[in-house]
């Protein structure tokens, strides 16, 4: 073979398997949707309608955080995250250091992820003006992104346990177009209940 034969071969290759790669994704997706998405909705819906979350990151919080029954408040479930603060007492010295990252790695990973996501949302919102407020007081990149997911898990936590949505947009129109966009308009009649439910909390 020529040099332009092989690298037309290797690039056939690679497009045959970057192919089958998407097809199990896909796959993948459609079972997280059916097996946790789809049978914990009010779970689901509370952390979809946070800024930021996507599906794997709300499967996630549901697989690893459930209910949040276990958790006496958010502090606990930050702390199962990984995502507080070290602190070192010796006498009466106390230090505190930056987050320690031992925890639940798969939760961590992706609130994040839906951290740097929300602080990138055009549509004003109760955290992209912390976002900004962390900025204009000097805390930028990753450890704004840290303390915007600790926020995200605190309201997070709150929404699951009172079954509620988050309402930082004014409406539920983000949510909406989020179920359409990840294919579980299903969820709709839940969401509706749920908005009732938020609404009768404010």
């Amino acid at each position: 073979l020529s040099s332009n034969e092989h690298a037309h071969l290797i690039a056939s290759m690679l497009d045959d398997a970057i192919c089958m790669i998407e097809l199990q994704l896909d796959e993948i997706e459609a079972r997280i949707r059916e097996m946790i998405i789809m049978r914990h909705p009010e779970e689901a819906l509370s952390w979809l309608s946070l800024p930021g979350v996507g599906i794997m990151t709300a499967a996630s919080c549901i697989a690893y955080a459930g209910d949040m029954e276990r958790f006496d408040g958010p502090k606990q479930l930050r702390n199962y995250v990984g995502l507080l603060p070290r602190i070192s007492q010796s006498g009466e010295r106390c230090s505190i250091y930056g987050v320690n990252f031992f925890g639940c790695k798969p939760i961590r990973r992706h609130i994040m992820q839906a951290a740097w996501t929300a602080s990138m949302n055009r549509t004003p919102n109760t955290l992209t003006r912390a976002w900004n407020s962390y900025a204009e007081r000097g805390k930028k990149g990753q450890r704004a992104a840290v303390a915007i997911a600790n926020k995200l898990l605190t309201i997070g936590y709150f929404l699951v346990r009172n079954k509620s949505l988050y309402n930082g947009f004014g409406n539920y129109e983000y949510l909406e177009q989020k179920l359409k966009r990840e294919k579980i308009t299903a969820l709709r009649t839940c969401m509706y209940q749920m908005q009732k439910r938020t609404e009768r909390l404010a």
